[in-house]
């Protein structure tokens, strides 16, 4: 009988881990960042990029959680990893050169001098003057942080 109530109360646990390892897997797969729902609340799930020969993925529960992951021959790996602060007067120079390059070119990335990368890449064109500019920062694969930013009239 206890083995049964300890299977039936992990049930819920199992659930929630099945539709994260989808989660990661579509976004590993797809190579792009999407709005999932997990246990019921959305979060964003972000390719950060490859690193080696695995997929970088991470969930962005909130911006103070992160859980990072690998994606190898489709084996989900956490990281288990908490990624240093972004200082952003050290990289405001770099940041601004990317997402620059990214609205003219379609995507840029470039390390700060502390090691971190910048990537931007262009998602779509709203209207003909105007684009969404994905931008995320990561250190050694894990993603520190990543937002949205609408663009026009460049």
């Amino acid at each position: 009988m206890r083995r049964i109530l300890l299977c039936l109360s992990l049930l819920p646990f199992a659930a929630f881990a099945t539709g994260m390892d989808d989660a990661v897997n579509d976004v590993a797969q797809s190579k792009m960042s999407m709005t999932k729902t997990i246990d019921e609340r959305n979060v964003e799930v972000v390719y950060v990029g490859t690193d080696t020969s695995c997929e970088a993925v991470s969930i962005m529960w909130t911006h103070q959680r992160i859980e990072n992951f690998r994606v190898c021959d489709g084996l989900i790996q956490p990281r288990n990893t908490v990624s240093p602060a972004w200082d952003e007067s050290v990289g405001r120079p770099v940041f601004q050169s990317v997402v620059k390059n990214a609205i003219l070119y379609g995507q840029a990335e470039q390390k700060d001098s502390n090691g971190y990368l910048i990537l931007a890449r262009s998602l779509n064109d709203l209207r003909h003057d105007c684009k969404n500019i994905e931008v995320i920062v990561s250190y050694d694969g894990d993603l520190v942080d990543r937002d949205v930013h609408e663009v026009c009239g460049r």
